[in-house]
């Protein structure tokens, strides 16, 4: 068979399989789906780690941010930045039982009374949902995009995030979540002392500093 009508029956032969494929009816129902395959490799676990902490309260927050840079009589449109950020994030208040020892727990005599003094809840930094979270406002001047083009130097994102951390903080110290925490731990606490028979329950907070 000459070559190119080799060639010829190749390419024909190929176009043929492929309507074959595509076509409905001809090969079982219908058009061959395409086959994919997870060649991914196993989940390495690296540690555990026992928690040395309860945590009784989370406060939710939603805050946001603006940044604004410039120079003074310069349009910002010429030199400068205008950024926004909506940031969604969490803080947990939590009691930090890792230097708790035995005497934290005082048995009255006839055994009916019993007093469990804990660390004050702390607040741990906020988790920002990088999910959530949202540039609405990126405006660079003229200049200033040619400059972070040219250094390649541009954290204004990283900036703006910063910041609603450090708001996020002062929402959540500014909140009732240590005061809800109090609430929970007595709640929980007095709920397994009761369980265990105890008539009385009182528990006692002080600052982790604090003999």
């Amino acid at each position: 068979m000459p070559r190119r009508l080799r060639a010829a029956a190749l390419l024909l032969g190929a176009a043929l399989l492929g309507a074959l494929l595509l076509v409905p009816g001809i090969i079982g129902d219908g058009p061959v789906p395409p086959r994919s395959s997870d060649d991914s490799g196993p989940v390495l676990l690296h540690s555990i780690r026992d928690l040395q902490r309860i945590v009784p309260a989370q406060g939710t927050y939603e805050v946001t941010v603006l940044l604004r840079e410039g120079r003074e009589n310069v349009p910002t449109w010429v030199y400068g930045y205008e950024g926004a950020l909506l940031a969604h994030g969490t803080v947990d208040a939590y009691v930090d039982l890792a230097g708790l020892g035995p005497e934290a727990v005082a048995v009255s005599a006839d055994r009916s009374a019993v007093t469990v003094t804990l660390p004050e809840p702390l607040l741990a930094p906020p988790a920002v949902d990088h999910g959530r979270s949202q540039v609405v406002d990126d405006d660079r001047g003229l200049v200033t995009a040619a400059m972070e083009a040219f250094d390649g130097r541009s954290d204004r994102t990283q900036q703006l995030f910063r910041m609603a951390e450090s708001k996020l903080a002062a929402a959540a110290e500014a909140s009732e979540l240590r005061a809800r925490a109090e609430r929970n731990v007595v709640d929980m606490v007095r709920g397994m002392g009761r369980g265990l028979g105890f008539d009385t329950v009182d528990v006692v907070f002080v600052r982790p500093d604090e003999p």
